[in-house]
């Protein structure tokens, strides 16, 4: 099991998922310059991601650091080959993240992300790796930067009228967006029930979170909100979909009851998030967690 280490002045949790080696976000973004300056990509209208052009000698160095992390995320060997073929820029999403795009051994296209290490981001990721077995979020991180690995499916923003429509009429999405409102409820993730640029939809219609720079804040969690006025008849048959999950979240949350006690352990320690506990009455965010899984008979 993984322990308890202090990096940086924060208490991170969960080693598996913390490496020194993460490049820094903002060197990479510093020293990359984009392709296209981003006021004339506005006047063109905006693109998903702008390349990021380097110097011969920056170049060589971000390399090494970009294969290394590839190497890191995708547990490769030092045999493996990592061909670094994109690296760029996307000003216009949420988080501003720097897009790798990478052929393994010739014959494998993966890409991942670079951004900005916050607490809400990894503890986001790992809270629900814990609970939600089975989509797990391939990530590391540091004090420097965090990478995650690329969700299947396309994001919501990206869906046409008739294709949202078309998702609203498949029972199975529905389902899913009751089972993911359960999660994102229990996190306090703000943002999702609004912001399409958070979800990804895959030809199974499963729902993948992109993000969790909105987790642990007031706002509104109700996914549920994303169904039209015609369909909120639905809402009293989804009822025992989110029983099941709840069911589903409890078991697996007292399957890795070491894991999630450290790791609400590191929470009760981030000051960052005491204000938004006090507001709910609890001492702080490790303690607020512990009282909303109480009431889903979670007992820690």
């Amino acid at each position: 099991m993984a322990e308890l280490s202090d990096i940086a002045g924060r208490v991170f949790t969960d080693e598996r998922y913390y490496n020194p080696n993460v490049p820094s976000f903002s060197e990479l973004s510093k020293i990359g310059r984009p392709e296209i300056p981003f006021d004339q990509v506005r006047e063109k209208g905006e693109p998903y991601a702008i390349r990021l052009k380097y110097g011969n000698e920056e170049f060589d160095r971000v390399k090494q650091q970009l294969i290394a992390a590839a190497k890191m995320l995708y547990g490769l060997n030092g045999k493996d080959r990592v061909h670094i073929e994109e690296i760029a820029t996307m000003p216009f999403c949420t988080t501003n993240p720097i897009r790798v795009i990478v052929t393994i051994n010739q014959n494998s296209r993966r890409t991942f992300y670079i951004k900005n290490s916050v607490p809400q981001r990894y503890y986001g990721k790992a809270l629900y790796n814990i609970l939600v077995p089975g989509k797990d979020i391939n990530f590391r991180f540091s004090e420097n930067g965090l990478i995650v690995d690329a969700v299947p499916g396309i994001v919501e923003a990206q869906h046409t009228a008739d294709q949202r429509r078309a998702l609203m009429n498949n029972s199975t999405y529905v389902d899913n967006l009751a089972k993911m409102n359960v999660f994102t409820n229990l996190v306090f993730l703000d943002d999702i029930a609004k912001n399409e640029g958070n979800l990804s939809v895959d030809d199974a219609k499963s729902i993948y979170l992109l993000d969790f720079d909105q987790a642990f804040r007031d706002g509104n969690y109700n996914l549920l909100e994303k169904l039209p006025p015609e369909k909120r008849q639905m809402l009293r048959s989804l009822v025992d979909i989110m029983r099941q999950e709840r069911a589903r979240i409890k078991e697996h949350a007292l399957r890795n009851k070491q894991r999630l006690n450290a790791l609400l352990d590191a929470l009760s320690t981030e000051k960052d998030f005491d204000d938004f506990a006090w507001q709910r009455g609890s001492l702080d965010l490790g303690d607020l967690l512990r009282r909303e899984f109480r009431k889903e008979g979670i007992e820690l």
